[in-house]
């Protein structure tokens, strides 16, 4: 998990890996997750590392999330 501060504060990812393709359609994601946002090339270290607090907090509203 990766609790992200500075221009990133708010954002909180986490990661799950499975060993088997059964592992992975099992999988439930905790209650308290907003979105999978795994094919969302805006989640990507390039982009996040370009990301200013105000995009932060724009890509967060889009999730219904106030940073």
């Amino acid at each position: 998990m990766d609790v992200f501060e500075g221009s990133l504060t708010g954002l909180v990812l986490a990661e799950a890996e499975f060993t088997t393709e059964e592992d992975e359609t099992a999988f439930r994601p905790p209650p308290d997750a907003v979105a999978e946002v795994t094919a969302d090339v805006r989640f990507t270290g390039g982009r996040l590392a370009m990301l200013t607090a105000d995009g932060t907090a724009d890509v967060l509203a889009r999730f219904g999330i106030e940073a």
